[in-house]
């Protein structure tokens, strides 16, 4: 006997069904009997199931309507532009990754994000030619890559930028473009510096990740000296060694002491984005009312509790599957599924069958991509039927 199973998430459990012909010959339409090949497919004559459960900001259909008959009309294929998403067209100046990060992704370079991969495995390419990252996403079940117009550069471990700024471990870097394998980023201090308010340097790529490090850059400092009341000289030059070159003059913060030589005083500006670390001539510091600036970790991020569909026999694709974003008149590729994992279809997927072969799909094994309002992820009904076989 032959059968197609097929399966629905109904709250924390899911229902599968099976429609299949006990003997040849029969009629088509008959129980015990599927319907005729196209857009509408076993699934149709399936019995409703009540119920539904909401995955990717959009409801997953729990109920499987009937069957379209010669008498319901088949609607016009929706007016949709259909979208590329190619890999950018110039060697990546730099490759950086995450096994474990949020990115949000979009169809191009500066377009609206239509959704966000969330606590999957990324991998962004900073391109050599202008402001533009590509990520290639690996998830639960699926490859995803598009344009990833936010995406957000941090430091991987401690390091100074511009030779006095430290950056925290949560603090983004703005970027301002790439060479080959090196990155031009700035950190803005106008809040502690007077000369320059932003600080600039190109970093290697190694030294960057997707998301904030794991560290304290404050732990790489000798506490603060039991040394008060102390205030700067305006303007008062910073270098980054005891007697060096200027490479900059402070300007307004509260600041602690840190070390002492003849002659010259190691400052610590901290705020909670980064710290300043120099050295000034210790007649520069005179007796006045000061206060220690905030010390802490500036590291956000967003906690996903992991979504899994209850074990039951649901429809396992043998073959890999393309998936498609239709948002606001727009379609494009976005991916690909995995061989031998479930897709289910989504809400409305067959009521009544779009004319144009799509069908709206969910990937139920874990709730990691969510998409933007309005925006749909679609797979082929004919590329779904064939997998399921």
């Amino acid at each position: 006997m032959r059968h197609l199973h097929f399966a629905v998430a109904v709250g924390a459990a899911s229902v599968g069904l099976a429609v299949g012909c006990a003997r040849p010959p029969c009629t088509v339409g008959t129980d015990g009997c599927l319907p005729a090949p196209g857009l509408t497919t076993a699934l149709a004559r399936a019995p409703a199931v009540p119920g539904s459960v909401t995955l990717a900001s959009a409801p997953v259909a729990s109920a499987v309507p009937p069957a379209t008959t010669a008498s319901t009309p088949v609607p016009a294929p929706p007016h949709v532009r259909e979208l590329p998403v190619p890999a950018p067209a110039t060697e990546a100046a730099c490759s950086v990754e995450s096994a474990d990060w949020d990115v949000e992704l979009a169809f191009e370079p500066d377009g609206a994000p239509f959704g966000e991969a969330l606590g999957a495995e990324v991998r962004l390419e900073l391109s050599q030619s202008g402001h533009t990252v590509f990520a290639h996403v690996n998830g639960p079940g699926a490859r995803l890559a598009a344009w990833a117009p936010r995406a957000s550069l941090y430091l991987a471990r401690p390091r100074a930028v511009g030779r006095l700024v430290y950056p925290r471990a949560g603090t983004a870097l703005v970027w301002e473009g790439a060479g080959r394998d090196a990155v031009r980023v700035s950190v803005d201090v106008s809040g502690v510096l007077a000369e320059p308010t932003v600080v600039r340097e190109e970093l290697p790529c190694g030294a960057l990740t997707p998301r904030p490090g794991e560290f304290d850059v404050r732990a790489g400092f000798p506490p603060a000296l039991p040394i008060e009341n102390k205030i700067l000289a305006d303007r008062t030059p910073l270098s980054d060694k005891p007697g060096g070159p200027t490479l900059a003059r402070a300007g307004e913060g509260a600041f602690e002491i840190v070390a002492q030589r003849a002659g010259a005083t190691q400052i610590l500006f901290v705020t909670m984005d980064w710290l300043v670390a120099g050295w000034v001539p210790s007649n520069a510091l005179s007796e006045g009312m000061t206060g220690f600036g905030l010390s802490g970790r500036g590291e956000g991020g967003r906690n996903t509790a992991p979504f899994v569909a209850a074990p039951s026999e649901r429809p396992t694709c043998k073959s890999e599957v393309p998936l498609f974003v239709e948002v606001a008149g727009r379609r494009a590729r976005i991916g690909t599924t995995l061989a031998g994992n479930i897709i289910l279809l989504g809400d409305g997927a067959l009521s009544p069958p779009r004319a144009d072969g799509f069908v709206p799909v969910v990937l139920p094994v874990r709730r990691w991509l969510a998409l933007a309002p309005g925006a749909q992820l679609l797979a082929r009904l004919a590329e779904l039927q064939a997998c399921w076989r």
